[in-house]
């Protein structure tokens, strides 16, 4: 029989998931451009390292993203704030009986977010998909 989660636990895990994108738009270095590719339009951070312009995928466009680009000084200034308030969402929903994963994966997906694999699309399928 399945368990349903209680409403703190779905209002908990939603709030994470909008402190995670939130953080992925208080990382931008430089300039965020937008750019139209086949009728589609997609923003990148654009910065100088050195004499080269470096350019990083942010997300394809969307009212949400649009509104997290014109706040992103102000989500840079809140990126500790936020970290801890991640903390607490993630031990409730360890209370709750969410699965975490163990060191040597979480250091690996760690790796992988950290190469863009899942800001470029990539996903997770099988046991630690649905951890």
């Amino acid at each position: 029989m399945f368990a349903r989660h209680s409403p703190i636990v779905h209002t908990a895990y939603h709030d994470l998931l909008r402190s995670l994108k939130d953080e992925a738009v208080s990382e931008i270095r430089g300039t965020p451009t937008r750019h139209e590719r086949n009728g589609k339009a997609y923003w990148y951070d654009s910065y100088r390292v050195g004499r080269e312009v470096k350019k990083k995928y942010i997300g394809e466009d969307s009212p949400e993203l649009t509104q997290r680009l014109v706040r992103h000084h102000q989500l840079k200034q809140e990126r500790s704030q936020r970290a801890k308030h991640r903390q607490r969402l993630i031990r409730i929903l360890r209370a709750e009986g969410f699965v975490s994963t163990d060191a040597e994966t979480g250091s690996l997906l760690s790796a992988l977010a950290s190469a863009g694999v899942f800001r470029l699309g990539g996903t997770l399928v099988g046991t630690h998909a649905f951890r």
